[in-house]
C-alpha cells in the first residue's frame, strides 16, 4: 500500500468519529464537528489553509468515507509497522542517532519553536523524537536548541480568534 493510499485508508477509518469526540471536551472551541471544521477552515481560508495547501480535500473525503474494521486495522498496521520498526527505530539503529528532527508522533517528542508564518501570523517549528525512556535526551536537545536560536515571543492572541 503506497502512501497517499495508508492515509486515505487510516484518515477514513474513523477520524470524524475520533475528532468529534476529541472535541467536544474543549471548552472554548467554536468547531466541534468535522463538519464544521470543513466550514470554519472554507470561510476563513485566507487564515486556515496555505496558499500552497488550499484544498482541505482529505477533510472532505473523511466525511463520507469509513472503513469496516478489517481493513482498517490492517491498514493502521502497517502503517505502525512502516513509520516504528521499519522507520524510526530503523533510522536509529542504522544510522547510530540519539534522536532525529522532523514533524513525527507516537514517540517522545519535543517541539522546537522556529518562527511565524507569514501569511497568518501563527509559530512553526520542528518536533525532536527518540526512542522510549530517553526523555532526559530531550530536554538537552531543547536546552541547545533555546541557547542556538532567538527567544520565541508568543503570537498575538487575535490569530486565534475567529474573525
Amino acid at each position: 500500500m503506497c502512501g497517499s493510499l495508508l492515509t486515505n485508508a487510516v484518515l477514513a477509518g474513523h477520524f470524524k468519529e475520533d475528532f468529534e469526540k476529541y472535541t467536544t471536551g474543549l471548552e472554548n472551541s467554536q468547531v466541534h464537528t468535522l463538519e464544521e471544521l470543513i466550514e470554519f477552515n472554507r470561510t476563513r481560508s485566507e487564515k486556515e489553509l496555505p496558499p500552497r495547501f488550499p484544498k482541505q480535500d482529505k477533510l472532505e473525503n473523511a466525511l463520507t468515507t469509513k472503513l469496516s474494521t478489517k481493513p482498517l486495522n490492517a491498514a493502521l498496521q502497517y502503517a505502525r509497522q512502516l513509520s516504528r520498526t521499519k522507520g524510526i527505530d530503523k533510522i536509529l539503529e542504522d544510522y547510530n542517532l540519539d534522536v532525529i528532527i522532523g514533524p513525527a508522533e507516537s514517540y517522545p517528542i519535543a517541539s522546537l519553536p522556529l518562527g511565524y508564518l507569514e501569511f497568518n501570523g501563527r509559530p512553526f517549528g520542528m518536533a525532536a523524537l527518540i526512542s522510549a525512556h530517553q526523555e532526559a535526551t530531550l530536554i538537552k536537545v531543547q536546552s541547545a536548541w533555546e541557547a542556538t536560536f532567538p527567544a520565541r515571543r508568543p503570537p498575538p492572541r487575535e490569530n486565534f480568534e475567529a474573525s
